[in-house]
């Protein structure tokens, strides 16, 4: 044969086999993507020319009928696979294909263990396979401890729990955390510490005085937290909202909470005053009978500690002293009063009036003559 025939029968051959895959691929393009598809499976190589020779069409049709129907067979298993229901039992879920322990009892006495009362069952499709007698999905034991979320824990186990079930960015759950141990049917330790689980805000936010604020929310500081009587706390106030972790506003406004001290009273001469309460107050705290105290006396205020008027009227009560009376060989004349004694009880002639004289007594001394100290005469 010639050899340049051979050369251009070679070539002709090549470029048929290429228009036939450039046709049979945009028919069978779908199976083609396929992972699972490949030019081999369609084509084969003669060993005696060299040249690739499609497979019968039939056999071909075949193929892709079978390749089909295999898609569309996993596609379809695929789509039940996620819209398989679940089971529902005494309200409690379990998704298709799960499978967990049930227990014949909820509850078993001292000394028992809920692990004899228990089994495996498994959802599948709805339907809960296994012992239809095992429907608890908690066995609690007379001593064992329940969480405040329901789970159950075996006396003597040893579990962490959080005081917060979300902390700040930024914040480590270790430091929310307790070990509390179950002993006869009593968690140990604080109270406080339920959550069972304790996971990070990934949202950045703001902590202040063990309070977390989340971003964007604002709250009102004072520059002091304590101020004195006649000052007001809203002097000393600025709203502060926490952006990117941080109360944005001035450093100097850092405190919580701010309160006013009350007014201070007043002390003097053993007697206090309250703030804004007034009392007489006198310059002597004790007269003699003929004077008197409201001569002597102010009204004096106290204001926040400080009284008012004149420091000389610092006496808090005042007393008049009671006039003594007077004693003429034991008979008492009182004072403020006169009486007629006598310098001789026998008068000459009996004339006592020429013996007489009016004493007048005031506090305590006598007036006239101390030779008249007869009452009477005759």
């Amino acid at each position: 044969m010639n050899p340049n025939s051979k050369i251009i029968k070679t070539i002709i051959s090549f470029f048929s086999v290429v228009a036939i895959l450039i046709f049979v691929f945009f028919l069978t393009k779908d199976f083609l993507s396929s992972d699972e598809s490949n030019l081999d499976d369609i084509f084969y190589e003669d060993n005696s020319s060299g040249n690739f020779l499609l497979l019968e069409n039939d056999i071909v049709d075949k193929f892709l009928e079978e390749e089909k129907k295999l898609k569309n067979f996993s596609e379809e298993e695929e789509e039940n696979k996620i819209s398989l229901p679940g089971c529902q039992i005494l309200g409690y879920d379990l998704d298709h294909g799960k499978t967990k322990l049930f227990y014949s009892k909820n509850s078993v006495p001292m000394g028992e263990k809920c692990n004899y009362f228990a089994k495996e069952r498994t959802c599948d499709k709805g339907f809960l396979l296994g012992d239809v007698s095992y429907p608890y999905e908690n066995c609690i034991e007379s001593n064992s401890c329940v969480s405040e979320s329901g789970k159950v824990f075996e006396n003597g186990r040893s579990v962490t729990f959080y005081s917060e079930a979300k902390v700040p960015h930024g914040l480590d759950c270790k430091n929310y955390s307790q070990v509390r141990t179950c002993a006869d049917g009593i968690f140990s330790g604080n109270s406080e510490y339920n959550f069972l689980t304790c996971q990070l805000d990934e949202q950045s936010g703001c902590l202040f005085d063990g309070e977390y604020f989340s971003e964007g929310t604002s709250r009102g500081f004072y520059s002091k937290d304590s101020l004195p009587y006649g000052e007001f706390c809203s002097d000393n106030f600025q709203l502060k909202t926490c952006t990117g972790g941080v109360f944005m506003g001035d450093d100097i406004y850092n405190k919580g909470s701010c309160k006013t001290e009350g007014a201070s009273g007043c002390s003097i001469d053993g007697v206090f005053l309250e703030h804004g309460q007034s009392a007489d107050f006198y310059t002597d705290d004790f007269l003699s009978y003929t004077e008197n105290c409201q001569n002597i006396s102010q009204v004096r205020t106290c204001s926040n500690g400080f009284l008012s008027g004149s420091n000389s009227y610092s006496h808090s009560s005042c007393e008049v002293k009671k006039a003594e009376n007077c004693f003429v060989k034991g008979e008492e004349i009182a004072s403020g009063s006169s009486k007629v004694f006598y310098s001789q009880e026998n008068a000459e002639g009996g004339i006592c009036v020429a013996y007489a004289q009016n004493r007048y007594c005031e506090d305590g001394v006598l007036s006239g003559d101390n030779n008249y100290t007869h009452s009477t005469c005759n």
